[in-house]
């Protein structure tokens, strides 16, 4: 029996709801038998009106160590996971995901783990079974996080995971609007370890959701766009500095600088027509970057909440 006071939240989605009864009293009876305290936290960010009708099975024994927070709209998963970051007074806060049902299986383990100095320990793919069509996709994503955020992210993590309370408090004092959880919890700098274990494929996000995720990330947690900028900077010079030299050459010898004989068309107008026209695609996607930092900062300066409580109740 480990003297630890061990929050567990859990994000509730719709896809999962069905087996959520039995995964329950599988994880009550674990921290039952392992822990001297204990609470268990369920998000509710789905469209279901009620989880006490849906919980309705379980014994009043499981019921009173569960609380549940009822979202008043659907938000996204990571903004979810910080309103039950919010509730919870554990010691250790863990971290389940009902896209693998036998994470409840590795919960000792996680807490053993993280008593080795480790404040963040979570769950890793041993083989992560992704559709070929979108393993080019990860591969890309977590290449452009890794090489310019200054952080390292496994592209094999898995959202189950262990926190110590002083990692919590640095994970929630960052106050972002807009999240992307993996990256913070890289930012907050704890002492981080990993267990690798065998899961199962789930259905995985739509390409519309990654997309979006892929965006958040790329913008709040890198330097890429800044250096795309730079490159494109330097390759404009580079460019300009070509056609002025061969603006030049075509004055002095009526030949391009590829050799080509000019005498029909004005001097320099194919290669004023290709610049304006390589002009007018950087800029058209500067303006398109632009615009996702001004969104992304529209969206700090307005101070949103990240999420709304609709009500706080015990089972």
């Amino acid at each position: 029996m480990h003297n630890k006071f061990i929050s567990v939240v859990i994000l509730l989605k719709s896809e999962y709801l069905k087996n959520v009864n039995p995964y329950l009293i599988k994880v009550h009876k674990i921290l039952k038998n392992k822990f001297s305290h204990f609470e268990i936290i369920l998000v509710n960010n789905c469209a279901h009106p009620d989880i006490r009708e849906l919980t309705n099975e379980l014994s009043q024994k499981v019921k009173k160590d569960i609380a549940v927070i009822n979202l008043s709209i659907k938000t996204n998963d990571d903004n979810a996971i910080i309103a039950g970051f919010d509730k919870t007074n554990g010691d250790y806060t863990m971290v389940l995901d009902l896209n693998f049902p036998d994470n409840s299986d590795h919960i000792v383990n996680l807490f053993v783990l993280s008593q080795n100095n480790y404040d963040i320990v979570y769950l890793k793919y041993k083989n992560r079974h992704l559709p070929k069509s979108k393993i080019i996709f990860y591969k890309l994503f977590y290449y452009l996080i890794n090489k310019y955020s200054g952080y390292k992210t496994d592209i094999n993590i898995h959202e189950s995971r262990i926190i110590s309370r002083r990692a919590l408090n640095a994970i929630l004092s960052i106050r972002e609007n807009i999240r992307y959880m993996k990256g913070i919890y890289s930012i907050v700098g704890y002492k981080t370890k990993s267990i690798e274990v065998d899961i199962p494929p789930h259905e995985p996000e739509n390409y519309k959701k990654q997309f979006k995720s892929f965006i958040i990330a790329i913008t709040s947690f890198t330097g890429l766009l800044s250096s795309l900028f730079l490159w494109i900077f330097f390759t404009s010079i580079i460019f300009i500095i070509f056609v002025s030299i061969n603006a030049v050459t075509v004055k002095y010898s009526s030949y391009d600088i590829l050799g080509n004989y000019i005498r029909a068309l004005p001097v320099g107008w194919t290669f004023t027509i290709l610049f304006l026209s390589l002009i007018f695609t950087a800029i058209s996607f500067m303006l398109y970057i632009i615009s996702i930092y001004l969104d992304n900062i529209y969206k700090e300066v307005k101070h949103r909440p990240i999420y709304i409580i609709e009500s706080f109740q015990r089972l």
